[in-house]
Formats: C-alpha cells, structure tokens, sequence
C-alpha cells in the first residue's frame, strides 16, 4: 500500500462532498466519499479610528476601520451607531472587502447645557452567516457659545414709567441648542 495527501481550503462555511477514486495502473478502481462539515467563523473587528476625536457642534468626523473574516465568500454588514441619537449608519459590503468608512455630523453636544460632552461610536460587523463582532471608540462634542450679531433699542432716554423692546440678534452654531 502506498498513501498520498491533499488539502482543502473551504472559503465558507457549510457542508462539502470529497470524493476520491483510485485508479491502478490495470484499470482498477476504488473509490470512496467523505462529508466535511465547516462551521462559521465571525468576523474580527479592530478598534475604529476617527479623523477627529474632539469636535465642536456642528461639526462632523470619520469613522473608519477594518475587520478579519478567514471565510473568504462571506459578505458583510457594519452596522455604526453614532451615540448622539441619530439613526444608525448601515453599511453593506461585498466579499473579499475587510473595511470600512462613513462620516457624521454631531449637530449638537449632548445632553445640552454642558462644555462638552462624550458619545460613544460602536460598530458591529456582521457576516451573511450570522457571525458579528463589535468594538466601540468615542468623541468629545464641545459646545460653541452663541454669537451677539445685533442689538436693536430706544436711542434715547425715555420718560419714567415707559416700556420699550429691545431685540437682540444672535447666531448658535449649535443647531439644537435652545436660548433664553
């Protein structure tokens, strides 16, 4: 008896058939079958990394980052939650691609009435197999002050008691804020 070897690399998950057949040199065969069974492995996601990590309101920052997965027909979903309320950022991406990418304006710190504050971004990677994993990073949004652009009044004096208005003028970066 003699013996040879080969290998198999499944590139995804599920059940495969081998089946081998032996021929001599007389024309004589044998052969026989053998089901392997491969299950899934999730996907390994690295730490996200942002293009800023300390905004002011208004202002936006990139996520981006990259994941393993040995299951090479896989595709992927990244699903970014943002951490300031705002819909989620959902992502899909063909085999073979292992990164990501996606921009976010933060409209306001929050909760409001603070210098600043923390948001948490997590991401999950998830497979078309049902694999995932997450990891999360996070940024501080500060808060901007609002802006005097006017002050409109009497120009003189005014004989006691009168009342007047006065209207005042002012911009906020900070499109969620409110004023008093």
């Amino acid at each position: 008896g003699s013996a040879s070897s080969f290998s198999f690399t499944p590139n995804d998950n599920g059940s495969y058939v081998v089946s081998l057949t032996v021929t001599d040199d007389d024309g004589g065969t044998a052969s026989d079958g053998k089901t392997i069974t491969v299950t899934n492995i999730a996907p390994t996601a690295t730490t996200p990394t942002l293009t800023a990590n300390s905004i002011n309101e208004n202002g936006s920052t990139t996520v981006s980052g990259s994941f393993s997965d040995p299951g090479s027909a896989d595709t992927f979903t990244v699903v970014i939650n943002w951490g300031d309320g705002s819909a989620d950022t959902t992502l899909s991406l063909s085999a073979g691609a292992t990164t990501y990418s996606a921009t976010h304006q933060y409209l306001d710190d929050n909760p409001t009435g603070t210098a600043s504050d923390n948001n948490t971004i997590s991401v999950t990677v998830k497979d078309n197999d049902g694999g995932s994993d997450s990891d999360s990073t996070s940024i501080t949004v500060g808060n901007l002050a609002p802006v005097i652009t006017g002050v409109i009044g009497p120009t003189g004096p005014l004989a006691a008691p009168a009342a007047t208005a006065i209207t005042v003028s002012y911009t906020d970066v900070g499109t969620q804020d409110t004023h008093s």
